[in-house]
């Protein structure tokens, strides 16, 4: 057996330097991440940015072209996935379709030679765990999706992993029946202790479930923290603009020390901090768009605006200002469309505290 790694208070999993490249393309440039026991992970990014090759290679499907993989302080990074303390649940569920749901469940003790009486009890206790009771006959084409889903997942949890690696298992799923099976996993696996690294390109759902959420980049980590941070406190545009709607204001130093734009009249200034400041220094605020609140021209620093659009998604309203050539975005809560109508004239505002000013190094 592969020595532990050095180290005391190890990570559940250490992924250190881990890098891969597919010809002049770099899936991973050198990723480093530690999550903890009991922790759910959520990788979050676009296509391309490396979140599935990054978990294909924690699960030994993908040899990384350098770095370390280690899981309970063993490298593993050389050991093929049966040899790993995790389980994988895939987009398609990879279920068997001539087994039975108990036979799909099972497979995986039945495998491993335990005794057939002990792996009915197994599989009968993994069915009630996500809720299946009495489906052990059934096959997977009697089955509905989100009750494949949970077959997938009884089957990996069957087996007791350390971890479990879920390849955006819910993305076949329809819209309600996705957001029930979010909080289904979530409390499933509070109840378990059982790490999750969950991969999405869905922000909403990364903010849904996980204790902390990875943004990826370009196959690097752009920004690591739990969902609150991420959404108040991104640490550059990109992330800015893929979690949430995000209003992004060029902001240039004045000589008094503050940061100041212009938008459509109305000064927008916030206090400059950090190295590096002086007059012309730019940076980058952030406005989220529920920050955004409609105002009357009395009101001081107040933007003049032309609604552009109104998109009503039922419990909100987002609607999209042209302010003097910078475009804007607010978001309304509750029955609001009436209130606009693009083409018409208005005013906004927000509190000085809501605007958020990337760090230097993101401007």
């Amino acid at each position: 057996m592969t020595a532990p790694v050095a180290g005391a208070a190890l990570p559940l999993l250490d992924i250190r330097d881990v890098a891969k490249r597919y010809g002049r393309v770099a899936a991973l440039a050198g990723v480093s991440l530690e999550i903890g026991q009991g922790e759910f992970v959520a990788l979050l990014g676009p296509s391309g940015c490396g979140k599935t090759t990054l978990l294909r290679c924690i699960a030994g499907f993908v040899a990384p072209d350098s770095g370390m993989i280690a899981i309970d302080g063993i490298d593993v990074t050389a050991l093929p996935p049966h040899r790993r303390p995790l389980n994988t649940v895939f987009q398609n569920y990879a279920l068997f379709p001539h087994m039975t749901v108990a036979e799909n469940v099972g497979y995986g003790p039945a495998r491993r030679g335990v005794p057939r009486a002990e792996i009915a009890r197994e599989v009968d206790a993994a069915l009630a765990m996500v809720g299946l009771d009495g489906f052990a006959p059934r096959r997977p084409s009697q089955l509905s999706g989100g009750q494949q889903q949970r077959v997938a997942l009884a089957r990996a949890l069957i087996n007791r992993p350390r971890l479990l690696l879920l390849d955006e298992p819910l993305g076949a799923l329809d819209l309600k029946l996705r957001k029930q099976m979010q909080l289904e996993l979530k409390r499933l696996q509070a109840r378990l202790g059982i790490t999750f690294v969950f991969v999405t390109h869905d922000q909403e759902e990364a903010m849904t479930m996980a204790d902390r959420i990875v943004v990826m980049e370009g196959g690097s980590i752009a920004q690591a923290g739990p969902a609150t941070e991420i959404y108040a406190r991104p640490c550059s545009r990109f992330v800015a603009g893929f979690i949430g709607e995000a209003n992004l204001l060029d902001l240039v130093a004045d000589p008094d020390g503050r940061l100041r734009a212009r938008i459509g009249g109305a000064a927008i200034v916030a206090p400059l901090s950090g190295s590096g400041s002086g007059v012309g220094l730019s940076r980058v605020g952030m406005l989220r768009a529920e920050a955004l609140r409609p105002a009357t021209a009395d009101v001081p620093d107040a933007v003049a605006a032309t609604v552009t659009d109104v998109v009503d998604t039922g419990g909100q309203v987002l609607v999209h200002l042209d302010a003097a050539g910078i475009a804007l975005m607010m978001r309304r809560l509750g029955d609001a469309r009436a209130a606009f109508a693009a083409g018409q004239r208005i005013h906004v505002a927000w509190s000085p505290e809501a605007l958020h000013v990337l760090p230097e190094q993101a401007g």
